[in-house]
């Protein structure tokens, strides 16, 4: 006589859809992963690229200012070998017609001028140069040199966290 063995159909659905739910679940939760990796991987590019167009507006902005500085460099050089003696006074008129703030302290010339880096961005330099440089020095030198902001800082305030 042949046995068969009896299978127990509650045990073996079990055993079957315990596992089919598992995997049903870990592909849910790994679509899900995959999914929030996107998002975060398109913000962060998003990121990047405001970064790199900020990074290189600010370095446009310091190269402009650079040429600038090279530019009156050369002409204060100019100027002091033409003639030492009235080097302060056609210094200072030199740097009055330069787009920029000039200011005379004596000793020393202020001037002082801005480049646009973005909306609402600036970049602000300050040089002081001395109405007798001394032989073999430098013709002026960077008192400042900084970033700023033409809008106003405005605080969130509609939060009372006091209260």
């Amino acid at each position: 006589m042949k046995q068969t063995l009896k299978k127990n159909p509650s045990r073996s659905f079990f055993g079957i859809g315990l596992s089919s739910i598992l995997i049903i679940f870990v592909l849910l939760c790994l679509m899900v992963f995959a999914m929030l990796s996107l998002v975060s991987a398109g913000a962060d590019w998003r990121l990047e690229n405001r970064l790199i167009s900020r990074t290189s507006a600010y370095y446009e902005a310091c190269a402009g200012a650079d040429s600038l500085l090279e530019e009156m460099d050369r002409q204060l050089e100019q100027l002091y070998l033409e003639d030492p003696d009235s080097y302060g006074d056609r210094a200072l008129s030199y740097l009055e017609t330069l787009a920029g703030e000039t200011a005379d302290q004596g000793d020393v010339l202020s001037f002082s001028f801005v480049k646009t880096i973005d909306e609402g961005k600036y970049l602000s330099v300050t040089v002081s140069v001395p109405r007798s440089p001394a032989p073999g020095g430098t013709y002026y030198q960077i008192q400042s040199w900084s970033t700023g902001s033409s809008q106003a800082w405005e605080p969130d305030e509609h939060l009372n966290v006091l209260e």
